[in-house]
């Protein structure tokens, strides 16, 4: 199997233009012909579905995880766009450095850093 992108469809109750201003705005994602959000190798698609949630039941069961260059820098500057986070920055035993936050549904997405 080649898997040449990779897409995550994320269910939303009726978030789903507040969704998007944030992927766009907070997280640089751009408009894609599709409908969705794309940035690097990823796109993001929120649907609107009844049995979604006002906000995320269980946000930490899926995380998107962003590789960045400088966890502090990045967790800095999404800390001035007024992003909730649940986790700053810290490292693991293993070296590499976590920071968790929410996005408006309440989904729980992560930047990473080695």
């Amino acid at each position: 199997m080649n898997i040449t992108k990779t897409s995550v469809i994320m269910a939303t109750k009726d978030n789903d233009e507040a969704m998007g201003k944030f992927y766009k705005d907070i997280l640089g994602f751009t408009p894609n012909e599709n409908g969705g959000w794309d940035k690097g190798n990823i796109s993001v698609f929120f649907d609107r579905h009844s049995q979604a949630a006002v906000q995320a039941l269980e946000p930490f069961r899926v995380m998107l995880t962003f590789s960045v260059d400088n966890i502090d820098e990045a967790h800095n500057e999404l800390k001035t766009k007024g992003v909730e986070f649940v986790r700053t920055p810290a490292k693991e035993e293993w070296g590499g450095k976590f920071a968790t936050f929410k996005d408006p549904d309440g989904n729980y997405l992560q930047i990473f850093s080695f």
